[in-house]
């Protein structure tokens, strides 16, 4: 691929082989909390590599399979190194416990998914969601199939017909990109969500997609419910609901919901597990 060949020099994405604007250097290092050897791995944390870094000069992606809570924690205690973060497109994973996030986190399961939550909320502080791939995730859900003779154990946070969000890709855009005041206002959810706010049902079986790449999509996902799946059915595709598990769910599907608008980002680029927003990306 052409590495480092300067900005416009490439053309736009899928027009032609790998190209490169910037230059990148591979290395074998993984992105936890604190630097160190864990089971034979050099890791190395995300204030090292942003420390001499200015003010919107980074476009950051990480997917580190669930060690990015207190990588993120971390992150969100800095303001000044959120600053310095343009986009920041990552896979979260509720739930998981890596060696990295073992130290010091002696936490029940709902204590641990409660601590994920608030962190992907707090970053609506300073980011704008662009998108997620939700969506496109929830088109390749049949719990029908994957338990087809009962129902299936409970997903650890879901909706209120069922869909999981233990695992998926989301994308975000500095809110400073756009000057100030921002284009619309992203605050985190409620922390603990109302008990009456178990009412609220995301999925609809009439929302329109509007994109058809297999691809990260912008706004307010289009996501179904279950085959025939709603809580008091006994299609419900869980044996039983838990209150907190589906609490967490609502929060954090509000939390990943994009608000932005193809006029206020100038442009969508639809990128596999990215949502770029151009305005952004174009360096304005």
């Amino acid at each position: 691929a052409n590495n480092g060949a300067g900005i416009g020099f490439c053309p736009e994405v899928g027009n032609g082989p790998p190209c490169y604007d910037m230059r990148y250097e591979p290395n074998r290092i993984c992105l936890g909390h604190k630097p160190g050897i864990i089971e034979s791995r050099k890791y190395e944390t995300l204030a090292s590599h942003l420390s001499n870094r200015g003010p919107l000069s980074t476009y950051a992606k990480i997917d580190v399979e669930g060690s990015e809570w207190t990588v993120l924690e971390n992150l969100l205690a800095s303001p000044a190194d959120q600053d310095k973060l343009r986009t920041l497109d990552m896979e979260v994973h509720f739930g998981w416990r890596p060696a990295s996030e073992r130290d010091g986190q002696d936490l029940t399961e709902q204590q641990q998914l409660e601590r994920q939550v608030e962190i992907i909320e707090r970053l609506g502080e300073r980011f704008h969601v662009t998108g997620s791939t939700l969506e496109v995730y929830n088109m390749g859900w049949r719990p029908w199939e994957r338990c087809p003779t009962s129902q299936c154990d409970e997903e650890k946070i879901h909706t209120l017909g069922g869909f999981p969000l233990v695992q998926f890709a989301v994308s975000f855009v500095n809110k400073k990109v756009f000057g100030a005041p921002p284009p619309v206002m992203q605050a985190p959810a409620p922390v603990p969500a109302p008990a009456e706010d178990l009412d609220f049902n995301p999925e609809s079986e009439t929302c329109q997609r509007v994109y058809s790449s297999a691809s990260s999509r912008p706004g307010t996902p289009c996501v179904a419910p279950a085959k025939g799946g709603h809580p008091l059915t006994k299609n419900f595709p869980f044996v039983k609901q838990t209150p907190w598990r589906l609490a967490l769910g609502l929060r954090v599907f509000r939390a990943v919901t994009g608000h932005l608008t193809k006029q206020d980002c100038e442009d969508f680029q639809l990128f596999g597990d990215s949502t770029w927003c151009m305005r952004a990306m174009r360096g304005k």
